[in-house]
């Protein structure tokens, strides 16, 4: 059974798709897609890590079976440098 997934996503993607959707209107929902998808944030305060946090947060979303974490990639090459520099000097 899946307890919960690690989705890596750059910044540029995430922002892309957030940018996309963000003026999709909703005629059955009179309202904007983004007043449900972000949850409690709504139209109005919701962003790139707002909208997929809540998309994968089964806490606070019930039509998600289990987590999904976005993790950034920038972060992960931004570690692995750190990392090396860090073994640098244990040597």
């Amino acid at each position: 059974m899946v307890s919960g997934v690690e989705y890596f996503m750059s910044e540029s993607l995430s922002l892309g798709i957030y940018d996309s959707c963000k003026n999709v209107y909703s005629p059955s929902l009179q309202n904007y897609a983004f007043s449900v998808l972000c949850g409690a944030w709504g139209v109005d305060l919701c962003n790139p890590k707002r909208l997929f946090d809540y998309l994968g947060d089964v806490n606070n979303n019930p039509y998600v079976p289990f987590n999904v974490s976005i993790i950034d990639t920038i972060l992960i090459r931004h570690k692995r440098k750190l990392l090396k520099w860090n073994l640098i000097y244990l040597d």
